[in-house]
């Protein structure tokens, strides 16, 4: 290598360095950080294609979690032993393997050439260590522009896979904060909501009672009142079932097209007896009559319904307003504004209104409504 070619080869190492380096500080989402792992392993070495794969330490096997590729998700079923195969091989002794050749190789591992239906000629796989400690292997296949794999391509994939195996640590890490984090949450929602699920019971219990006896005595007038009180509990439950399910539930959003004024809508229709009864007026403006939003309907529904609940049970006034406002902003954001005319919030707990648990109801309210609200838009990167 000459002079230019070791500088090239310097300014290759430090950029490869600075960019696996901005991986570590901004991205601590596991799934996002290994696919941007593996284009930034095919790009700095020229590969075809890559695949990562992970060590499970309990069956002392490799599985695959990115494959790149059209036909990758064929082979995800995939698990690898020990020593099998050019990757297991790479993992079973700790050390990077550059095949230049791969069907003169005998480790090479044929079934999954077969079933993702992909012709391998060169493969550079690089076990993926933390303090010794076997985390995955990466795999580069395929050199672009050249028959096989450099020792420069050997040295670049060494410095990324020991900088992508502390990364993967880092998002363990914060994965397995979050869970803890949403194990206590949960114990904490047991204990805070005690009094809130006690008084939900007695209204089902007092519902059911109420009905027996006025089966009993054909007295439909208090049949009717009774079913009502029991529907009532049996909203709140559910509606608390369901909130404590949204927030402490890692879960995929069920996203697709849909009419974000539709749903506004079906919710106004849905509160507008519940308002009716509690003196509150319900008022929609649309400046557009129809958004296409690619949501989770469903979640969008739940938080726009939290909120608006929240606002129906607080009025305290005789003439109780709430304003729904729609509107397209020209960068194409949309923006809905849910606003009424009651007491409004002290300044001392408006900073921990989306605290989990938080409630100013006492032993009427959970706490938990407001910060599925902001978790459902979290999610929506909203």
């Amino acid at each position: 290598m000459n002079s230019n070619g070791e500088v090239d080869f310097l300014k290759k190492q430090l950029q490869t360095v600075y960019r696996v380096n901005s991986f570590l500080l901004s991205i601590t989402n596991k799934k996002e950080l290994l696919n941007l792992i593996m284009s930034e392993s095919e790009q700095i070495v020229n590969a075809e294609t890559s695949s990562l794969m992970l060590y499970d330490e309990g069956e002392n096997k490799l599985f695959f979690e990115v494959i790149h590729g059209e036909k990758g998700e064929r082979i995800k079923s995939i698990k690898l032993d020990m020593g099998k195969g050019i990757a297991g091989t790479a993992a079973q002794e700790r050390k990077i393997i550059n095949v230049r050749d791969v069907e003169s190789d005998n480790r090479y591992f044929k079934d999954i050439e077969k079933q993702s239906d992909f012709k391998a000629r060169s493969i550079l796989a690089v076990p993926l260590l933390r303090n010794e400690r076997l985390i995955g292997v990466v795999e580069v296949l395929n050199k672009i522009d050249a028959e096989f794999f450099s020792e420069e391509d050997v040295m670049i994939m060494e410095i990324l896979a020991n900088q992508a195996a502390i990364a993967i640590e880092n998002a363990r890490l914060v994965e397995e904060n979050i869970r803890q984090e949403k194990l206590a949450s949960i114990g904490e929602t047991i204990s805070g909501t005690a009094h809130y699920i006690k008084n939900i019971l007695a209204g089902l219990k007092g519902g059911v009672y109420t009905m027996d006896l006025s089966i009993q005595k054909k007295n439909w007038e208090l049949l009717d009142k009774s079913w009502k009180i029991y529907q009532r509990s049996s909203a709140k439950l559910d509606k608390l079932v369901n909130n404590m399910l949204t927030y402490s539930k890692d879960r995929e959003l069920i996203k697709s097209e849909e009419n974000i004024i539709e749903i506004v809508e079906d919710l106004r229709e849905l509160l507008s007896e519940r308002a009716r009864l509690s003196n509150v007026q319900l008022d929609v403006e649309h400046q557009v009559s129809d958004v296409k939003l690619n949501v989770d309907a469903g979640a969008i529904s739940d938080s726009l319904l939290n909120i608006m609940i929240n606002g129906i049970d607080a009025n305290d006034k005789a003439e109780g307003r709430i304003r729904i406002e729609t509107r397209l902003h020209e960068d194409i954001q949309f923006e809905i504004t849910i606003s009424d005319n009651g007491r409004g919030i002290e300044p001392g707990i408006l900073d921990r209104i989306f605290e989990p648990f938080f409630s100013t109801k006492g032993s009427k309210g959970t706490g938990i409504g407001l910060a599925v609200v902001k978790k459902i838009v979290d999610e929506h990167g909203g």
